[in-house]
């Protein structure tokens, strides 16, 4: 169950990144583009709570609770844990990518 349980944190953790990310291009987009939704106070306010999340983590280097959570749940399944920060292990792949393989 371990290698279900990291994906399915695998998951939740991608989309908590990609609300951040883009959440904040979809905010600059909507004002620009003045789509009233980008104004919703609970859609701003949950945005702006998550981004406080990332930043204070960041001021205190401090590992992502959920990067810490899903390293050991792979290791107790006889995997690889992170080597760092959920970030840099999945962009070093990214850019690094080896067609080789």
């Amino acid at each position: 169950m371990h290698p279900l349980f990291a994906d399915i944190l695998l998951v939740f953790h991608a989309l908590f990144v990609a609300f951040v990310v883009f959440g904040f291009v979809l905010t600059v987009a909507g004002i620009l583009l003045r789509w009233s939704w980008v104004g919703n106070f609970w859609f701003r306010l949950i945005h702006l709570l998550a981004i406080g999340l990332v930043v204070a983590q960041a001021w205190f280097d401090r590992i992502c609770p959920l990067t810490s959570w899903e390293s050991s749940l792979r290791e107790a399944a006889g995997g690889v844990p992170y080597s760092g920060s959920f970030i840099r292990w999945w962009l070093q792949r990214l850019i690094y990518y080896d067609f080789a393989s």
